[in-house]
Parts: structure tokens; sequence; C-alpha cells
């Protein structure tokens, strides 16, 4: 997902960066990059119900399919910051 995203990402890092007072900003320690946003998912699939194969082809899906539009939010973002 972060390479997919590698230029927002710069870009955000620097901006929730300076938000947040700090000049340097990991992708890690973004409270809205990508560890954040698999997180909640990876969280939100350990309380369904459901076989882990099932889990597995959520996670790949989330991994495939909304990447283009994951980039094209922190894009979004980046905007307006």
């Amino acid at each position: 997902m972060e390479n997919v995203c590698h230029d927002e990402l710069i870009t955000l890092n620097r901006g929730i960066g300076h938000l947040l007072g700090k000049s340097v900003l990991e992708n890690s320690a973004n409270p809205l990059g990508p560890a954040t946003i698999v997180h909640a998912f990876a969280e939100a699939l350990g309380t369904l119900q459901a076989d882990a194969r099932v889990k597995f082809l959520i996670l790949k899906e989330l991994n495939q399919a909304p990447l283009g539009d994951l980039a094209a939010i922190f894009a979004d973002v980046n905007r307006h910051l």
C-alpha cells in the first residue's frame, strides 16, 4: 500500500507532521497513514465470525482493489492541508 501511495504519503506525512509539531513524521506514526487504516481493517476482521479463508480473501481484496482510491483520498487530504 505504501508503494502505491508513496508520493501522496510524503506530502501527507509532511502536512500531518506540521500539524502535530513534528519536523519528520514516519508513515507508521501518521494517524491517517496506511498502518492506521490496515490496523483498523484487521481489528474489524478480528470481530468477524467467518472462516480464516474468508478473512484472508477480504484482506487480499483490500490490498488490491482500493489502493487507487486510497491514493486519491490521500491526494485530496493533501490539497486541504
